[in-house]
């Protein structure tokens, strides 16, 4: 009697054990075509989170450097660091953009650099992800890149003679913004004199204010479209004479008119 009491319960004991397997194998599972389900894609070319099988960045950051005058050691290390921090201050996901602005008015149609934010690691799930290589697919595939596209704009010397900026502006409005229509925050960060020269205007030659120019064929012509935009000017003080309070108040209103508006501007030096 007490033998079949003994291998009733030894039997129970073992039909627990094998029920407790079963149900841990099927939380394995579980989690695993969770994990699956919901580990987020990206886009093989850009590198941007996908969402419905589309590309979808959390934030548009683009970058123009204008490079019809050629930088100072000063300037090229000073506009350096200043994308850098744009960069690490920007999410993971955020679509960062790179544009040249040289004489040739074909310069600025395509960006140089067009890749999204790689997740770096740092927010790396212990149990499923590995943060080191993480890291390493960060610094190779975006982050170092990124840096050799920088030192090779800031490091051009040849001047130009003219300086198409509100061509530029006209262009990535189109390009960069109106292209991705990003849901999320959408910055233009500018390095340059901001000083505008063509034949049919220059800020070097004309002493129009900003309502003078709006009157011109050639403003309305070049009327950028740059809705809900923050900008942030980086001045590269070149020729003083010309980069006075009205050479920033005419950019303020022509952003304004774009549907934008500055933000920031700073001082880069000499």
């Amino acid at each position: 009697m007490r033998y079949k009491q003994k291998q009733k319960a030894k039997e129970a004991r073992h039909l627990i054990v094998v029920a407790l397997l079963a149900l841990l194998a099927l939380a394995g599972i579980g989690y695993a075509i969770y994990f699956m389900n919901a580990r987020p894609t990206f886009d093989k070319e850009t590198g941007c989170p996908l969402v419905n099988g589309q590309p979808a960045p959390v934030e548009h950051l683009v970058f123009v450097l204008d490079l019809t005058d050629p930088l100072t050691p000063q300037q090229a290390n000073a506009t350096r660091v200043s994308i850098e921090r744009h960069i690490k201050a920007a999410p993971a996901g955020a679509l960062i953009e790179l544009y040249r602005v040289q004489a040739n008015t074909q310069s600025f149609t395509k960006p140089l650099v067009l890749q999204c934010k790689r997740r770096d690691g740092s927010d790396a799930d212990a149990l499923t992800e590995n943060a080191r290589k993480l890291k390493k697919k960060f610094e190779a595939q975006f982050l170092q890149p990124l840096k050799e596209k920088i030192n090779e704009s800031v490091g051009i010397t040849k001047e130009s003679k003219q300086s198409p900026l509100i061509e530029a502006f006209q262009s990535v409005g189109v390009t960069a913004f109106e292209a991705w229509d990003v849901q999320g925050p959408r910055t233009l960060v500018v390095y340059s004199d901001m000083l505008h020269h063509m034949r049919p205007y220059s800020m070097f030659t004309t002493r129009l204010d900003y309502s003078g120019f709006k009157a011109l064929p050639y403003a309305q012509q070049h009327q950028a479209d740059l809705p809900g935009v923050e900008v942030e000017l980086n001045y590269l003080y070149n020729h003083p004479k010309y980069q006075k309070m009205r050479n920033v108040q005419f950019w303020q209103h022509l952003f304004h008119d774009a549907g934008a508006t500055v933000t920031k501007t700073y001082n880069l030096g000499k």
